[in-house]
This record gives structure tokens, sequence and C-alpha cells, in this order.
């Protein structure tokens, strides 16, 4: 389904495109260019919510729920270097906070950040060969109690598949180190769809007269 946005940031051309690709480094999905090239980022209509389910399992009040509901708040937008804004109003900026992301080093190499959400997670898209353009979730309460037992159990699973895990770690550098915190963090991400267009798809329109869903963990 469209996703009603506001305060989008200044339309972008082909060429800021081509700009943020080299910034970026990669070809961005088709779909998802699109978006950017007809909107820009944005942020998600406030008379609505937008609201998705995560297949997370977690425990509330004391009953095992197998997924949380969470809604989109914004999308990122991509600002040239030459724009200026007065009295700016609207998502945050694409590369500014995958910046912020790289340097905090909680997301795989090969996924940015696109958007967030209510429960001030993180919607990204992969941009790696073997699942590109697929959108995933990263759940800002993956680590509290109600919902650890679940991601625990991912995480073991990768560190049980990779051979000497534990002396790769404590190295703490190099490419085979990098590679082992990848999948990891891979760990933590939830797919939601198989492209942008897919996760839109699955969006169900809420307006707060009939909203009576619980975000997960809050």
């Amino acid at each position: 389904m469209p996703i009603d946005l506001v305060n989008s940031l200044p339309k972008m051309t082909g060429e800021d495109l081509q700009t943020l690709e080299r910034h970026l480094d990669c070809k961005l999905p088709e779909d998802y260019a699109a978006f950017l090239l007809k909107c820009n980022g944005g942020e998600a209509n406030p008379d609505f919510d937008y609201v998705f389910s995560v297949p997370i399992e977690q425990t509330e009040l004391d009953k095992k729920i197998d997924h949380i509901r969470d809604s989109v708040e914004e999308f990122f937008g991509y600002l040239a270097q030459d724009a200026a804004l007065e009295d700016f109003e609207g998502p945050n900026f694409l590369l500014g906070m995958n910046e912020t992301y790289e340097l905090e080093g909680f997301l795989p190499r090969g996924v940015i950040a696109i958007g967030l959400t209510a429960t001030h997670s993180i919607l990204c898209v992969s941009l790696r060969e073997e699942d590109f353009g697929s959108i995933y979730y990263w759940y800002y309460n993956w680590h509290q109690p109600w919902a650890k037992e679940h991601f625990e159990k991912k995480i073991e699973a990768v560190q049980s598949s990779i051979k000497n895990f534990d002396s790769i770690v404590e190295k703490g550098e190099g490419e085979e180190f990098e590679q082992v915190r990848d999948k990891v963090n891979y760990a933590t991400l939830t797919r939601l769809a198989d492209s942008y267009t897919g996760f839109l798809g699955i969006l169900e329109k809420v307006s707060y007269d009939d909203d009576d869903f619980d975000l997960g963990g809050l």
C-alpha cells in the first residue's frame, strides 16, 4: 500500500541519486531508488499508524507471543551538499544516520538503514548480492529480558557454526573478525520482505480512532 508521508526533503534529481550511490559505493535497489526520487524520505502522516508485524518471540506477562507489532515513523532522505534548509522539519538524513550507525558497529556491512519506527527500531535494506533489496528490521529492545531469549538462540546458532569463534573474536581485528561480527550482527536482524515494495505491501493503515495495537516491549 502507498504510505502517506509529510515533511519530505527537497526533491532529488538523477544526479543526486548517482552521488548518493557513489557515497554508498553501491547501486540501490530499483524500487527503493524510485521511492527516493519520488518522495526523498519523509515522516509518516501523524493522523495514521502504518503498522506491521515482526516474527520475534517475546515474553509478555509470563505469556509467550510469537510476534511484535510496530509502525513506521519515518524514512530517511538525501540532502545534497549545496541544499539550504530554513526552519527544517523533516526526517533524518540517510548518509548521516548511516555514518553514525557504522561508527557504532551494530549493523552488518552490506546493510544500510533507511528508516525508523515507533519503537525506535531501524528499517534496513540489504545491498548484499545474496539478498539484494530485502528489507530487515533491527529491534531496539532486542537485548531486553522479554526478547533476549529469541535473539540469544539466533546468536548462539551463529557462534556454534563458526570454527574457532572465540579466538577470532579475541583477536578483535582483521577481515576474519569483521566477517564474524557481520554474521553475529545479522542474527539481530529480522527479515520483513523481499523488497521495499514488498514491505509497503504488508503495512496496515490504522487511524487513531481504531488504533488498538500494542508496540512490543513498550
